[in-house]
This record gives C-alpha cells, sequence and structure tokens, in this order.
C-alpha cells in the first residue's frame, strides 16, 4: 500500500482523493495491527484531503470519520469515538435521508459504541430507531438481527 501512495503522489504531486483512499487503506491496516496512534494519524490525513477533494460532506470523509472514530474507541476514547461516528451518522442522514439502510447500519453500529461507554439508554434509542427503519424497509438480514440482539 505504501508503494501505491508513493506512485500515487507522483502522478498527482497535488492532493488527490486517491492519495485519501491509500492512506486510509494504510490506515485501517494499522488500526488491525493495534498501531493506533501510525492509524489515526492516516485516517486523519485521509479525512483533510476528502473534506477538500470531495467536499465535507461526501462519503469518502464519512468513511474516513468512521475510521477514525473505531481507532478512538479502539483506544477506549469512547467520548471523542462517538462524537466522530456522530458526525458520519449525519453525513450519512445528510446524503441517503433517515430511513436509509446505511443510516440503520450506522446506527447499529453506534449503540455498540454507546454500549461500551456505558450508555445503555442511548444504545438503546439508536436500536429502537435502526429497528424501525429494518422493519419499514422489510430488511431481515443480519444487521437487523444484530440490532434486535443487542
Amino acid at each position: 500500500l505504501e508503494e501505491g501512495l508513493g506512485i500515487q503522489r507522483r502522478i498527482h504531486p497535488e492532493r488527490h482523493s486517491m492519495e485519501g483512499k491509500f492512506l486510509l487503506f494504510i490506515g485501517k491496516a494499522l488500526r488491525l495491527q493495534d498501531k493506533y496512534d501510525e492509524a489515526l494519524a492516516m485516517a486523519k490525513q485521509a479525512f483533510r484531503i476528502f473534506r477538500k477533494t470531495a467536499g465535507p460532506e461526501s462519503s469518502s470523509v464519512c468513511d474516513a470519520l468512521s475510521c477514525i472514530s473505531s481507532v478512538l474507541r479502539a483506544q477506549g476514547k469512547h467520548d471523542k469515538a462517538i462524537e466522530k461516528y456522530g458526525k458520519a451518522l449525519a453525513i450519512l442522514r445528510q446524503v441517503h435521508g433517515n430511513e436509509h439502510q446505511d443510516v440503520a447500519n450506522a446506527l447499529t453500529n453506534m449503540a455498540e459504541y454507546k454500549e461500551a461507554a456505558g450508555d445503555v439508554q442511548g444504545a438503546m434509542e439508536c436500536v429502537k430507531e435502526a429497528v424501525g427503519i429494518y422493519t419499514s424497509k422489510g430488511i431481515s438480514h443480519r444487521s437487523a438481527q444484530r440490532s434486535a440482539e443487542l
């Protein structure tokens, strides 16, 4: 991935969304290796690039915020993780509307974040909203089941 990032930077010396994608992939790989500080740095760089190249309310910015929040959660920084994931959820709501499956999936994830932070009531609110979306859409896949289990 790092070699690909170097090639990308030679082809596009100005900031380009593809550079952000490479940085985000590297950040996700580092998170899986428990290299949280490095992962966070990569995800934050990707976030800045996406905000400039794709716009502040793009799916790329949402992906970067999700990665940042997952690293923060892994570090035990639950309040900061919830804040970042909340921003990602807000972008999804703006892009797709409140009744979209991606919003329901994000609400299910947010419930897990809140539960980990000890906010059981907040987690339950997210689950109820997610289940409502799944039910209204007739969705009965693993995300709906996962929400019901929470």
